[in-house]
């Protein structure tokens, strides 16, 4: 008797990565203007491929749009605080502590 095998889910493909960053690029772009630079597309899918929700990344973006001094390395500081958190889900971006305030 022949058992069907279970079927792995490995996760979104390559190209469903690829065309989530460039959604999520193209987000930050609209928002914030400037020229388009290949390393934000790189850094884009090595948030995905690390296994962070897109609405993080999204969540992420829009606390940098609303800082001060919005910029692409504040974007950058917050996804590697949820990556020490292990903020990749949206409930855990909800959840998460604060930020520190300075004295």
């Amino acid at each position: 008797m022949l058992h069907a095998l279970p079927i792995l889910d490995k996760g979104p493909s390559l190209a469903d990565l690829q065309s989530t960053a460039r959604i999520l690029v193209q987000s930050w772009y609209d928002a914030m203007g400037g020229k388009p630079r290949p390393y934000y597309s790189q850094r884009v899918l090595s948030w995905l491929q690390e296994g962070f929700d897109p609405e993080v990344i999204l969540a992420a973006m829009q606390a940098t749009f609303e800082a001060p001094d919005p910029s692409w390395r504040y974007l950058e500081a917050i996804m590697r605080r949820c990556a020490t958190e292990g903020c990749y889900q949206p409930m855990q971006w909800i959840n998460r502590r604060p930020p520190r305030t300075a004295l």
